[in-house]
């Protein structure tokens, strides 16, 4: 999957935009706290104005953000039970070095965090500036911008599953030539928004469009009034995708030979033994191209990019030319 992520140009209404925001993050905390209660889905969608496609998407974002948690906690446990393991090893030892007491210091206070760590549960718009707005009671100018900025992190976007029956997707129709798409709720009349792309984006985007009109391609939305984030499975772009009615459930044979078949349309016209091996370093950036030809292998091509100038400290103010030039090449150019 890739995700596109578009800075808005304009939009016909962001007031109403704003409000479904508001009202999709509330209704997302109330289903993250409450999921396993079916018999509160309804309420949700009433009091919240979701229909029916904005309510399953809504599920599925927080079924994805749930598993998202249970997976992180079932990795902290095992990095849990591993230092504890290499604590208890530690202890057992009768002289020890100063080197191996103060790593087992150090590994009773990362027990200590990731027990803290597995207590609590997700919070909504930061760990961090929760701390800070707690750290800055007693300063009230500090305190009410660190409230405002955590309360502003705590609305979403507003998130649409894709269909591909659907031309894409249900609530959008996608007019990505003239970088723009029309945002359909029940609620309000059709909202234009225009968004920013580059030139790449744009004729990737066009060839989406294509293969939705043609009912191939799901196309997934988040919208808030700054961004609109549109997510696709760039393998279609190449027409590599994974043609899922071509499996019989129970016919592993036939299974088998679908991914063989894709994995045979990859490498059409390609090396199958060109490999490209990446090493990135703070100033320098290494690239080489092999072949792998039995036990050897041959260098195709090495590059190396040199970043070192970008590093340097100018001695500038922030507002400088020059300053914000070299800025700008980091931030947009290497990261």
């Amino acid at each position: 999957m890739i995700c596109y992520k578009l800075k808005i140009k304009c939009m016909s209404d962001s007031v109403f935009v704003k409000q479904k925001q508001k009202d999709y993050s509330y209704a997302f905390r109330k289903l993250y706290n409450n999921f396993d209660n079916k018999l509160i889905y309804k309420t949700i969608a009433k009091k919240f104005n979701l229909d029916s496609w904005e309510f399953q998407s809504l599920k599925d974002e927080v079924e994805t953000k749930l598993k998202q948690n249970q997976i992180f906690k079932e990795n902290l446990n095992k990095k849990l039970i591993s230092i504890e393991k290499e604590v208890e090893e530690l202890k057992l030892k009768e002289d020890k070095t100063k080197k191996e007491k103060r790593k087992l210091y150090n590994l009773f206070s990362v027990l200590s965090r990731i027990k803290k760590s597995l207590l609590k549960d997700i919070v909504f718009g930061g760990k961090a500036l929760l701390r800070e707005i707690n750290k800055n009671l007693g300063d009230k100018e500090k305190y009410r911008d660190l409230k405002e900025q955590y309360q502003k992190s705590r609305i979403l976007p507003v998130f649409i599953c894709g269909e591909a029956p659907q031309i894409g997707n249900r609530k959008f129709n996608f007019e990505f030539k003239n970088n723009r798409v029309i945002y359909k709720s029940r609620l309000r009349s059709k909202i234009e928004i225009e968004f920013i792309s580059s030139k790449k984006q744009k004729n990737n985007l066009i060839k989406i469009q294509e293969l939705c009109e043609a009912k191939k391609i799901p196309v997934t939305i988040r919208l808030s009034t700054e961004f609109i984030y549109i997510a696709f499975d760039e393998s279609c772009l190449n027409g590599y995708r994974l043609d899922k009615t071509l499996f019989i459930k129970g016919d592993k044979e036939n299974n088998r030979k679908v991914y063989k078949d894709l994995e045979e349309l990859k490498l059409r016209d390609k090396k199958g033994n060109r490999y490209l091996a990446v090493d990135l370093n703070p100033q320098y950036i290494g690239v080489s191209i092999c072949d792998r030809e039995k036990d050897e292998i041959r260098v195709i091509k090495t590059v190396c990019y040199d970043l070192s100038k970008l590093s340097c400290k100018l001695k500038l103010s922030s507002s400088d030319k020059k300053q914000v030039y070299q800025n700008n090449k980091r931030r947009f150019e290497i990261s």
